[in-house]
């Protein structure tokens, strides 16, 4: 199995580009081996924007049946984890630096630490050196 790279040649040098979406001739002989290794780069594809559309809707499809439902799942898995990286983030860091905002939830903050802030304090340390550094 070799790596797939856009055959577009320019001025008589070989694109070569692999990075990225790549396109790729799905041509097949009688015994349904890949028989055309033909490949275009994002760049050099020249689709209209229907026609994009589709072939990366397509792409989806295509991922599903081959990695199946397992793929889904981290794909949402991640998204999910991407989705909540600021909010947490933001909220544990001014939760660690006494936001005004928390001063009215836990008035004096280090000055006067009650149980629950201390408790808030460590959990958002740890959030932030598991999730935000680790």
């Amino acid at each position: 199995n070799t790596r797939r790279t856009c055959c577009i040649v320019e001025d008589g040098v070989r694109c070569n580009a692999f990075a990225g979406q790549i396109f790729h001739c799905p041509h097949t002989n009688d015994d349904g081996e890949e028989d055309c290794s033909y490949c275009l780069c994002e760049r050099h594809m020249q689709a209209g924007l229907w026609a994009h559309i589709k072939i990366m809707a397509w792409n989806g499809v295509r991922r599903f049946t081959k990695k199946g439902p397992v793929w889904l799942f981290f794909y949402f898995v991640i998204t999910v984890a991407l989705g909540t990286y600021v909010p947490v983030m933001r909220t544990a860091v001014m939760m660690l630096s006494c936001h005004p905002l928390y001063q009215c939830v836990f008035p004096g903050c280090y000055n006067n630490p009650t149980q629950q802030y201390v408790a808030s304090v460590y959990f958002s340390a740890l959030l932030v050196l598991c999730f935000g550094i680790g």
